[in-house]
């Protein structure tokens, strides 16, 4: 199965108006900087991975490895 089935139509329409290519999630989803369980729901985990400027977040779910949701956060200089 390509990686990019496993992104959900919301997380990836989320991730091109934010400028995230499906690159960027691939990466973040196979290899995080950080890892943490998702306060609001005990089945999905939030990866972090961090490009320069940048990090990418997302939301995974547990059960059936989905990307369902994914953000952008700029880090400032």
């Amino acid at each position: 199965m390509p990686f990019r089935d496993l992104i959900s139509r919301h997380a990836f329409r989320e991730a091109r108006r934010e400028g995230i290519s499906v690159d960027e999630i691939e990466e973040t989803y196979l290899s995080p900087d950080a890892t943490r369980r998702s306060s609001h729901d005990d089945e999905r985990e939030i990866r972090t991975r961090y490009f320069r400027e940048r990090a990418i977040e997302i939301v995974v779910d547990t059960i059936d490895g989905r990307v369902v949701i994914t953000w952008r956060k700029d880090l400032g200089s």
